[in-house]
């Protein structure tokens, strides 16, 4: 999603989203830096040139809460809790669909008769092209009481199918501001690295307990699913097989038993080995333990 306000292109790209976690990058440039011929997704590709800001999101969307703040062009983490941020702090905040009665319309309002305007739509383009009879709903907040210049300011927002609104609309006794969406689409890439200020870490040596290896694991909630791999270190290559799989959970710890008899099966007695935990959604992200001797 492109995005323009107050002489600045914003490009929105959703890196994954599940039902609790969105992880979403912005990408700023000045409209008067902005001379690029060719499309918004081969501008991201090559880096975004003339870019001021290109930051990472972490989003718990269940607790409305911004968990992390990466800067890729400062390559530091941010305060995620920054008042001065205005879509992220705008993504906490709770909303309600606007009454029809209390929506824009089209036109100046009729004197001492019934109002059948109709209702004022933000035009939606998709891939540059303008959808027509799009399906948009309204919804408001309002702007907490922060001493900010839109302090209890009302906000209203408008949607169309997609988790990023379309339009939005900050109304003030003393002026309106507004941020309209230039572009939507899909399938466009980050040449970025995923970057995370956690990482799932073994905790402690794994024990033997009961016929078993047990593991203990911290591991924020983010990452869905791990895998387990056992790395051999007596052999040069190092070679790693894959011993088990992790699924969802909800605390950030966890204990992996793991039955001796089935490592019997995979792993050589005597050899040198260390634990590797690999995310399956992001492969990069890896984490290894002490070495033991199986």
């Amino acid at each position: 999603m492109v995005t323009e306000q107050m002489g600045t292109y914003s490009v929105f790209l959703i890196r994954s989203l599940s039902d609790r976690y969105l992880l979403l990058e912005e990408i700023d440039a000045p409209t008067l830096n902005y001379d690029f011929k060719g499309t918004w997704k081969d501008w991201i590709s090559e880096e975004a040139p003339g870019h001021t800001a290109w930051v990472s999101y972490l989003i718990d969307l269940q607790a409305n809460k911004l968990l992390e703040c990466y800067s890729h062009s400062k390559g530091a983490w941010l305060y995620a809790n920054d008042p001065n941020n205005f879509f992220t702090r705008l993504m906490t905040l709770s909303l309600e669909k606007t009454p029809a009665d209390k929506r824009k319309r089209i036109g100046p309002p009729p004197t001492g008769e019934e109002d059948h305007r109709a209702l004022w739509m933000p035009s939606v383009i998709f891939e540059g092209k303008k959808v027509e009879k799009p399906s948009i709903t309204a919804w408001s907040t309002r702007w907490p009481q922060d001493n900010s210049i839109i302090s209890g300011c009302e906000i209203e927002l408008y949607f169309s199918g997609f988790s990023f609104p379309y339009w939005i609309e900050i109304k003030s006794p003393h002026y309106k501001a507004t941020v309209r969406t230039l572009d939507t689409g899909q399938t466009m890439t980050s040449p970025k690295t995923v970057v995370f200020q956690q990482t799932p870490f073994f905790i402690g040596a794994s024990e033997r307990k009961n016929e078993s290896l047990v593991l203990h694991i911290h591991c924020p909630s983010y990452y869905s699913h791990l895998s387990v791999l056992a790395m051999d270190l007596s052999v040069e290559s190092h070679p790693v097989v894959e011993i088990t799989q992790t699924s969802s959970k909800t605390e950030p710890e966890m204990t992996l038993r793991i039955s001796e008899k089935m490592l019997e099966g995979k792993l050589q007695k005597g050899h040198l080995y260390r634990w590797v935990l690999i995310s399956s959604q992001y492969p990069h992200v890896k984490s290894y333990s002490e070495s033991f001797q199986f």
